[in-house]
C-alpha cells in the first residue's frame, strides 16, 4: 500500500489490513520464550467471558496458552477464557521488552505515522518536559474464544481516542473449526465499524441493554457488549450496519482510526503488540470522541483525557508554526 492511498483511507475513517507485512522475529513472541525470560512475574489477567480478574506470574498464563490440559482452574474448577491486556500495564515497553520493542517498530508499517518519533505523529510534538500519554506499544495476550451464538470474543466493542496499529506476532496453528462467516484459517478476526454509523449502532445497544434489563451509561463507552453472530445479525437487518469484519494472522497488521468502534475475537490463542498514535488525518475524530468522553458520568473509567489531547493540538500548532516561519 502506498502512503498516498493509506492518506486517502484515513481521511475517510476508513480501517484497512495489510497482509503480511515484514515479519517478526517470531522466536522471541512464542510462549516458551515469555515463561523462560519473564515467568517469574506477576500479572493480572481478565476471564474474557465473566470479566472476573485473577492474579498470577507469567509462567502459570503462558502455560495455558498452547496446552488447554496446562490451564490455570479456579475455585469452581474451571479453566477461565484468559486475556493479559496492556502489558505491561505501567512500565515503558521499550525497557521491559527491549528486543520486542526493537523488533515492533522495525515491522511497522508507515513510520512517520505510527513511531514515536514519526513526524505526522503529533503526539510526537508534545515537548520532553512534559509528562507525555502513554501510547504504548503495548501486548494484547489472550487464548482464544468464540463469536457464534453465545459467543463472548476477547475484547468486546469500543472506541479510542486515537489512531492504532495492531500486529499479530504469534499464533498457534489454528484448527478448522467451520462456521459459516469465518475465514477457516484466521487466527482472529475484527469487527470495525466506521464513526458514521455509530448512531445506529448506539440505539441498537440501547434497545438491546432495555431488553436483558441492563443499566447502562453508554453503549459502547461502557465496552459492556460483544456483538456475536445474532446480534451481529440483528444489527444489519434492524438498522442496516454490517461494518467490516477483518481476519488477521501473524504477520497482519491492522490499522485503527481513531472514533472508529471494534471489537476482537481470537480464535485460537494469539500474542499481539499494538500502538496508538495521533494523525492530521484523524485529530478531528480524536477530539469528537474526547468530547463524548467528557460528557461521561463522574467516575466514568473513560472520562479522564489521558491523551491530553489539547495540549498535542497546541504544541502541533506552535511547532508548525515554527516550521512555517523558518
Amino acid at each position: 500500500m502506498t502512503e498516498d492511498t493509506f492518506r486517502d483511507l484515513w481521511k475517510r475513517g476508513y480501517p484497512f489490513v495489510i497482509r503480511g507485512a515484514d515479519k517478526l522475529e517470531e522466536k522471541i513472541w512464542r510462549p516458551n520464550y515469555f515463561i523462560e525470560h519473564y515467568g517469574d512475574k506477576d500479572c493480572t489477567v481478565i476471564d474474557v467471558k465473566e470479566n472476573v480478574e485473577y492474579k498470577m506470574d507469567v509462567k502459570t498464563f503462558f502455560k495455558g496458552f498452547e496446552d488447554i490440559s496446562s490451564r490455570f482452574v479456579n475455585k469452581a474448577g474451571i479453566c477461565p477464557c484468559l486475556k493479559l491486556k496492556d502489558w505491561p500495564p505501567a512500565d515503558d515497553f521499550a525497557e521491559t521488552f527491549p528486543e520486542h520493542y526493537k523488533d515492533f517498530y522495525n515491522s511497522l508499517p508507515f513510520k512517520e505515522y505510527t513511531t514515536r518519533s514519526g513526524v505526522l505523529n503529533l503526539a510526537h510534538r508534545l515537548p520532553l518536559e512534559i509528562n507525555r500519554p502513554d501510547l504504548g506499544p503495548k501486548m494484547y495476550n489472550a487464548y482464544g474464544s468464540e463469536d457464534n451464538v453465545g459467543g463472548k470474543g476477547t475484547t468486546n466493542l469500543h472506541l479510542d481516542m486515537t489512531d492504532a496499529v495492531n500486529m499479530m506476532a504469534y499464533a498457534p496453528s489454528v484448527e478448522n473449526r467451520l462456521e459459516e462467516e469465518r475465514d477457516k484459517t484466521a487466527a482472529a478476526v475484527w469487527d470495525l465499524y466506521h464513526p458514521a454509523d455509530l448512531p445506529r449502532v448506539r440505539r441498537f445497544l440501547r434497545k438491546i441493554a432495555k431488553e436483558h434489563g441492563l443499566s447502562i451509561n453508554h453503549p459502547i463507552h461502557d465496552q459492556c457488549f460483544y456483538l456475536d453472530k445474532e446480534l451481529r445479525s440483528r444489527l444489519a437487518s434492524e438498522e442496516g450496519v454490517t461494518g467490516w469484519r477483518v481476519f488477521q494472522n501473524p504477520g497482519d497488521v491492522v490499522f485503527v482510526p481513531a472514533g472508529c468502534a471494534h471489537q476482537v475475537c481470537n480464535y485460537t490463542s494469539c500474542v499481539k503488540a499494538a500502538v496508538d498514535f495521533v494523525s492530521p488525518e484523524g485529530v478531528a475524530r480524536s477530539y469528537v470522541v474526547n468530547q463524548q468522553f467528557r460528557k461521561l458520568r463522574h467516575g466514568h473509567k473513560r472520562k479522564t483525557d489521558i491523551l491530553q489531547l489539547p495540549n498535542i493540538l497546541y504544541h502541533a500548532w506552535i511547532t508548525s508554526w515554527d516550521e512555517s516561519n523558518d
